[in-house]
Parts: C-alpha cells; sequence; structure tokens
C-alpha cells in the first residue's frame, strides 16, 4: 500500500510540474500572440497613412467584398484579439500561482482563493470581449470570412459553462477555507 500511495505522489508531483511547464510556455505563447498583434495593426496603420497604404480600405473592399469593414473596425478587431490574449495570459499565469501553492501543500488559503476568484474574472471579462469580437465580426464580415474569433454554439455556450465550473470551484475553495480557518482556531 505504501509503494502504491508513492507512486502516486510521484505522478502527482509530475503532473503538477508539467502543467506549470505548460502554463509558463502558454504565457509566453499569448504574449507572443500580443506582440505579433501589436505588429500586424502597426504595418496596417503606417501603410494606410503612406504612399505605401494608399487605398488600404478599397483593398480590405476588394479583398472582402460582402463586408463593411474599414480600416478602424479591423483595427477594433485587433485590439479584441490583443485583449483576449491578455486575458488568456493573465488566466496562465494566476494558474501558474495557483499550481505553485497546490504543490506546496497549500490548499485552502487566502491566496488561492483569491487566485480563483482572478481567474474567474478574467474569465469573465475575456468572454464578453469574445462576444463582442463575435457580434462585431458577423455584423461586418461575410459569412465564413475569418475564424479569428469563432462565433459558434459551441463556443459561445463553452464559455459560461467555464465560468460555472469556475465558480463552483471558487465556492469549494470558499468553503475549504472556512473549514480550515475553524480548525485551525480549534487547535
Amino acid at each position: 500500500m505504501e509503494i502504491r500511495g508513492k507512486i502516486v505522489t510521484v505522478f502527482e508531483n509530475t503532473l503538477l510540474k508539467v502543467l506549470a511547464l505548460v502554463t509558463i510556455i502558454a504565457q509566453w505563447f499569448f504574449f507572443f500572440c500580443i506582440g505579433a498583434i501589436l505588429l500586424a495593426g502597426t504595418i496596417i496603420t503606417i501603410a494606410n497613412y503612406t504612399e505605401l497604404g494608399a487605398g488600404i480600405e478599397q483593398d480590405i473592399t476588394k479583398e472582402l467584398p460582402n463586408s463593411s469593414l474599414s480600416l478602424s473596425g479591423l483595427l477594433l478587431i485587433l485590439l479584441g484579439a490583443i485583449l483576449i490574449c491578455l486575458s488568456l495570459a493573465l488566466i496562465m499565469h494566476y494558474l501558474h500561482l495557483l499550481i505553485a501553492n497546490i504543490k506546496e501543500s497549500k490548499f485552502f488559503t487566502k491566496s488561492n482563493l483569491n487566485l480563483i476568484k482572478k481567474i474567474l474574472f478574467v474569465m469573465l471579462a475575456g468572454t464578453v470581449i469574445q462576444w463582442t469580437a463575435n457580434f462585431l465580426v458577423d455584423k461586418y464580415l461575410s459569412a465564413n470570412t475569418t475564424d479569428i474569433f469563432s462565433s459558434s454554439f459551441g463556443n459561445t455556450l463553452g464559455s459560461p459553462v467555464t465560468l460555472a465550473a469556475i465558480y463552483v470551484i471558487y465556492l469549494v475553495f470558499k468553503y475549504g477555507l472556512a473549514l480550515q480557518e475553524e480548525s485551525d482556531k480549534v487547535i
């Protein structure tokens, strides 16, 4: 029985290390995406105000004939993409801190409760931004023009379900923290 416990502990520690590494890689990936989006927005903006970009709006409407997208609309969509990537990077950062606390056997602490609350709020903000971006893309671009912001039913329903799951985890940690504090007072 003791060997099984050690195997489980080794497996859990390995899994937590892998998850911590994945969150760091994901953070950097999202920051890279933000940089790429900023670069694209800068190039588009500079091109629009120089001889290189003379008539960029005509080029946009030529490439997307069923679209009423303007340069400002395109930049607004890029801003939405930046905000979504930033929210995902923040979620990965908070998740990394939560994993670090769990690796140190700090489970029901105020720090973990605050991290879960931050993940919940950033996820909520990201969901609102995603839905707004979906609306703008659906309104200004013709169908099947882009997959940057997917507006499928699964993505639309997935976010509230994920938010509900995170909220339940938050409540479990909140209750666990209350029990932990009560237990600490008794001892």
